[in-house]
């Protein structure tokens, strides 16, 4: 990768793949990176490829390998090598964007004459998200910020060295088709995903999406229909004909209001059945701090999560274990985001069965809240527990060690 693995923990995540070499900035000096260096994000991804030579696609036995690389040049601000000049002149982001879009496509070329056909390797090229430049919706740039196509629309492109001619599979897909294809390609047994591969018969269904940034939005994209709207609340709602309306301009929302909230019920509960499968995989998971959602969460808005950590005087949260004896130690709640303004009860019992309470006002639409530990409780060794109570009654408990 010539990627920095610091963002969403990935040089953690990719520290439970079992591969048998990775390369990664982490693993260069800093006089190193700062030579090489892009941008915030990443180095020159010829440092990174430069020993490609020693890299053996196939192993002794003769069984193909995988080799993964993840490039970072043309992430915003879409920078470029100091000794590459820019193919496309101009101050403005478009063109800086294609400029590393040309570069890399030279550097994947390059892979592909010195790796791919040598080793008669098929190469896949994917990409994540799309990238806005307000070209179609005003104020929309990069990918996060909206759910409009060319935000989120996204690509994959496989290179057999041996194939006679090119082949183009037009109906969409999804990144969870990803694997299932490549194992299909590769004639080994079907991968076990919720996935299916796009080469042969392959039938279009419901895709899902979702933003984080707020306000946080989902959607789906039903044959020519595409529908948005905020999250849970399924407020300013927005829904297009894309055989008609490509570029998404025409918002016929207040046309189809059944269409609307049968595709905001669609998404609640695509929501609850991804998470509760996502949950399901993870190791060790500790159901009594992160309770599975249902439908009527969606509807009402809960506190599904406490976490236990501490709280630095900007109150920057941080789960830490084990935890420290101190009077920074905090709660973390989070969940659905209520409707309305919401009354809780707060109880902190310590070992030996003392409780201190804390009444909270939890305001709509709230995303989290940090609650310290009472000053007046005395710390004791052992196990505490935290209770979370509305007017309904007791919504979540979880237990912890000091």
């Amino acid at each position: 990768s010539s990627a920095h693995m610091t963002t969403d923990n990935l040089f953690g995540v990719y520290q439970t793949v079992p591969f048998d070499y990775t390369q990664f900035p982490n693993h260069l000096d800093k006089k190193t990176i700062e030579q090489h260096k892009i941008n915030s994000w990443g180095i020159d991804e010829r440092k990174i490829l430069q020993d490609m030579d020693q890299w053996k696609i196939k192993s002794a036995n003769n069984k193909a390998n995988f080799v993964a690389i993840l490039t970072s040049t043309t992430h915003h601000p879409y920078g470029l090598p100091k000794d590459v000049q820019p193919n496309f002149v101009g101050e403005g982001r478009l063109d800086r964007y294609k400029s590393s879009i040309h570069f890399i496509d030279s550097v994947i070329g390059k892979f592909y004459e010195d790796v791919v056909k040598r080793e008669n390797a098929l190469l896949l090229i994917v990409g994540d998200h799309g990238q806005a430049f307000g070209e179609h919706h005003k104020n929309n740039y990069t990918h996060k910020n909206h759910l409009y196509e060319e935000n989120i629309k996204n690509f994959m492109l496989w290179i057999d060295p041996l194939a006679n001619q090119g082949v183009t599979i037009t109906q969409s897909g999804k990144i969870g088709d990803i694997l299932p294809t490549v194992t299909n390609l590769m004639q080994f047994a079907p991968a076990k995903t919720i996935g299916k591969s796009l080469i042969g018969n392959y039938d279009e269904t419901i895709s899902y999406f979702h933003k984080d940034t707020r306000p946080e939005k989902w959607g789906l994209k039903d044959g020519n229909w595409k529908f948005i709207t905020e999250k849970f609340t399924n407020r300013n709602p927005e829904l297009y004909d894309l055989t008609s309306d490509p570029h998404e301009q025409i918002n016929l929302a207040a046309q189809f209001q059944d269409r609307v909230l049968l595709y905001h019920q669609f998404c609640a509960e695509w929501y609850v059945r991804a998470n509760n499968h996502y949950l399901s995989q993870l190791e060790n998971f500790q159901e009594n701090q992160s309770k599975i959602a249902d439908i009527e969460d969606l509807k009402q808005g809960n506190i599904n999560q406490v976490v236990i950590g501490i709280v630095d005087d900007k109150r920057n949260f941080k789960k830490i274990d084990p935890l420290p004896l101190t009077q920074n130690i905090a709660a973390r709640i989070s969940g659905i985001p209520f409707q309305k303004d919401k009354n809780l009860l707060f109880e902190w019992i310590s070992p030996t069965g003392k409780i201190n309470k804390i009444n909270m006002r939890y305001k709509a639409q709230w995303q989290y809240g940090i609650v310290n530990f009472p000053k007046e409780m005395a710390f004791e060794s052992g196990e505490w527990t935290v209770s979370i109570k509305s007017e309904a009654g007791e919504m979540i408990k979880v237990k912890f060690q000091l």
